[in-house]
């Protein structure tokens, strides 16, 4: 049995992309050292849905990609115009900073915005 530490702090990340850039985003996450607790949509009818994923590795994300594919599935961001939030776990600041920017880098931190679309 793999047990894995928790991570010593959390980040709530507001994301916009398109479907085909889920797999981008993942692993940039999982690569800079974050672990995906959930997504999260503010859905104009239904409120806030969330699903929890814990992704916390390339194996996990090549596993969701695949599950996505094989199930010709749907990603809760469609709902939204591709925008939604992520708990992000992390260890360090640098791991965030790291993980902060390299959304940002590929155009996928949707902080920009959010004071725009108030």
């Amino acid at each position: 049995m793999n047990i894995r530490k928790k991570a010593a702090h959390e980040a709530v990340l507001v994301c916009r992309h398109f479907p085909n850039d889920t797999a981008d985003e993942m692993r940039r996450i999982v690569e800079a050292g974050g672990v995906i607790e959930d997504v999260v949509v503010d859905h104009p009818l239904y409120g806030q849905l969330k699903a929890t994923l814990q992704i916390r590795d390339i194996g996990d994300v090549n596993l969701f990609v695949a599950k996505l594919k094989q199930q010709s599935a749907h990603l809760l961001s469609e709902l939204t115009d591709g925008v939604h939030t992520h708990t992000i776990a992390y260890d360090t600041p640098v791991q965030l900073a790291a993980i902060q920017a390299t959304l940002r880098a590929a155009g996928y931190l949707y902080e920009d915005h959010q004071e725009s679309d108030k």
